[in-house]
């Protein structure tokens, strides 16, 4: 395409090429444009560079260089580049949007890509330059990756928001974070900003901050409005929406501190102090809710006397040392490894009683002899299970351990988990559902029995018991009751326990005067579906899904399948879908892909997207010959159809089934794996010659014709 004199200039500046540094270069700007069309970038920079010289210090010259020298991977080049753009064009918002690139791509330096944004945000008045929504969607991806999820839903909406929703990237990036399950669904859901209280004296600066937020000014917002909350205060909205600012910055330590503030304030409804402090508690800065993990090394006087004992040991677990990746590869490996447990396991042939199920103290490494050091042993547990661990050491070995040779963190673990909730041992060989049910049942003896009464550190040491008499601790248990029902996905209802701690409950939404468009997501599941209006339905199918809030979204999707006057408003095989993948068994989720592949089947679709997911379950749940009949179905009669080869591939890819060459290892069915030498493949075992057919189907992937 030609270039014209009133395209962007390719500066950033926003300006037309005839208002701008271009307008007297646009002959070599179209020439240069060519030459990178057609992949010829070494003669663009040659050409780039003699223009240069004739024209020292030109900002669109120096741009285009740039980009091309970052698509070329010159980063030290770039880097100077941009060294000298920043020194001649000082007012360009895309100037400092290219540092925040080179900082992020270059040097992995999230908080100095997300100053250089808000340089380029401050220096905009209005006309944001096209080069901004490469590093936007980069420092999102990075907050995600980093484990900030606030900032990363921040940064993705802000794209959204200045595309009008044109950005497919930052559209499906939001969406993916929204439907995340390993950020909490609290973090999940929208938080929205307050609007201004009526009648207050300090509307135009409060309404002055606002469009700076969206402007994506979020420092310079963050600025005023805690200059604010130092001048007035106890005002809801200044906190709460400093809060989020802070959040979306990627600063927990201040979002969480505002958020505490806001919650403070008595006048606030007490249902939204309590999700302002469950936001708080799962943006995971405060370390009263994180337990301390210790690793403690001592010497062993006989280390080949204590191995044996270890090796017989029901109450420990081997581990495969050759799993093991060791970050300093310099260092010796372990000779073994073991998870200890403060019992002994059950036997292999035994379902266990929940009061059966062993409790994991931690684990324990063994060293040999070196030239320069003795054998030792390295104990990893949570600081409040120590002492258990080496009473259970003593107890298998006969070895008391004396004082450790050396001690340091290793991290911390979320509290409930280790206190409370416990890490438990289930035996490889019980199925998903069996070790579900058992997870669940222990989960609610924990909570129901053992919480009540435990000394909660980020309560002051006081126990929920004691808590729920005093105000000042209700908001802060009320929070972390919800998060806890909530990471439980409502499989197990708090409400029994909020009455006998005399705390309130959660009250369901009454059909008839609900409105299911802007209750938090997470009252959804509290709401009777089957005396929604289809519309109601609906409003909660989509918004529980927009999040994954699998509770809510369990109940509602569950309706609508059931629903005739849905028939035309619903795709309802992706309603059978999705309650597939949120199945609370896996005879559950058999049972919906099922009804998905026949409904699809008579709306004249393609089963084979069901097919590959029944097959997963079914080496899930080890039924192998079902699988070997699946795999042979679609590879026979659907593997060409778009997509399914490669979803195919992950799934053979994840359970270990796929040789380098790309062919398929079969699993032995029962009966042939023991009468062949004994042992039974699982998923989760290393393909080899007794477990599978190395000369079976090659898998056939579009592109390997």
């Amino acid at each position: 395409m030609t270039l014209d004199q009133y395209q962007p200039c390719p500066c950033g500046s926003g300006k037309k090429i005839k208002f701008c540094c271009s307008k007297d270069l646009l002959h070599e700007l179209d020439r240069i444009q060519r030459m990178l069309q057609g992949e010829q970038r070494l003669a663009a920079i040659e050409k780039i560079d003699a223009l240069l010289a004739q024209h020292p210090d030109r900002p669109s010259l120096l741009m285009i260089k740039l980009e091309t020298q970052l698509a070329m991977d010159e980063a030290e080049a770039a880097v100077q580049t941009l060294d000298r753009l920043v020194e001649v064009d000082v007012k360009n918002p895309s100037v400092p949007a290219m540092q925040a690139l080179v900082a992020i791509v270059g040097k992995r330096d999230l908080a100095a890509a997300v100053n250089y944004l808000q340089d380029a945000f401050e220096r905009s008045d209005g006309n944001l330059p096209s080069s901004i929504y490469h590093p936007l969607l980069l420092v999102a991806q990075m907050f995600a990756r980093v484990g900030l999820p606030l900032a990363a839903k921040g940064h993705a909406q802000l794209i959204v928001a200045l595309s009008e929703g044109k950005d497919e990237q930052s559209a499906q990036a939001l969406m993916r974070l929204n439907q995340a399950r390993n950020i909490p669904q609290i973090l999940r859901e929208p938080m929205n900003l307050y609007g201004c209280p009526e009648n207050v004296t300090w509307r135009i600066e409060f309404d002055s901050a606002m469009r700076d937020i969206y402007r994506g000014r979020w420092r310079v917002a963050a600025r005023h409005l805690s200059a604010m909350a130092i001048r007035i205060l106890d005002a809801p909205a200044i906190l709460y929406n400093l809060a989020i600012v802070y959040g979306w910055l990627g600063d927990n330590e201040k979002a969480v501190k505002s958020l505490q503030d806001f919650a403070r304030i008595r006048d606030v409804p007490l249902d939204e102090r309590v999700h302002a402090l469950a936001v708080a508690e799962a943006l995971g800065v405060d370390r009263r809710h994180g337990v301390e993990i210790v690793e403690l090394t001592f010497p062993l006087a006989d280390f080949e006397a204590f191995s044996e004992r270890c090796v017989t040991s029901p109450q420990l677990v081997a581990v495969d040392v050759d799993s093991l990746d060791l970050q300093d590869e310099d260092q010796p490996r372990p000779r073994a490894i073991y998870s200890l447990l403060d019992r002994n396991k059950p036997a292999d042939n035994k379902v266990p009683s929940v009061d059966e199920v062993p409790v994991l103290l931690g684990s324990i490494l063994l060293y040999g002899k070196q030239t320069d050091r003795d054998a030792q042993l390295v104990l990893n547990a949570s600081r409040p299970q120590v002492a258990a661990a080496r009473d259970a050491i003593a107890q298998i070995t006969g070895v008391t351990l004396g004082e450790p040779s050396s001690e340091q963190q290793a991290g911390f673990t979320n509290w409930t988990e280790a206190q409370v909730f416990r890490k438990h041992y289930f035996a490889p060989e019980r199925t998903p559902d069996q070790m579900r049910l058992l997870h669940l049942e222990l989960r609610r003896q924990a909570i129901f029995n053992r919480l009540p009464d435990e000394k909660c550190p980020f309560l002051d040491d006081k126990t929920p018991r004691e808590a729920a008499q005093d105000n000042k601790y209700k908001p802060v248990l009320l929070a972390h009751l919800l998060n806890m029902e909530l990471a439980l996905q409502e499989e197990i209802d708090l409400n029994p326990l909020r009455k006998d701690l005399g705390l309130p409950e959660i009250e369901a939404i009454d059909a008839a005067t609900g409105d299911f468009d802007r209750a938090p997501v997470h009252r959804l599941g509290r709401v009777d579906v089957t005396k929604l209006s289809d519309e109601q339905l609906l409003s909660v199918y989509r918004r529980s899904y927009a999040v994954m809030a699998v509770g809510p979204l369990r109940h509602a999707a569950a309706e609508v399948v059931n629903r005739e006057s849905l028939e035309q408003k619903i795709d309802k095989v992706e309603a059978y879908d999705i309650l597939s993948d949120i199945a609370s068994s896996s005879d559950d989720a058999l049972a919906y892909l099922e009804k998905a592949r026949k409904l699809a089947t008579q709306e004249g679709d393609s089963p084979a997207a069901w097919l590959v997911d029944e097959m997963e379950l079914r080496l899930i749940r080890r039924e192998f010959e079902r699988f070997v009949q699946l795999f042979k179905e679609i590879e026979s009669r659907y593997l060409k159809e778009p997509g399914i080869a490669q979803a195919m591939l992950q799934v053979l890819s994840r359970f270990g089934l796929v040789t380098p060459d790309g062919r398929v290892m079969m699993p032995v069915p029962k009966e042939a794996a023991e009468s062949a030498d004994g042992k039974l493949w699982t998923p989760d075992s290393e393909p080899s010659a007794t477990s599978g057919d190395s000369s079976g189907s090659k898998l056939w992937v579009p592109g390997m014709d």
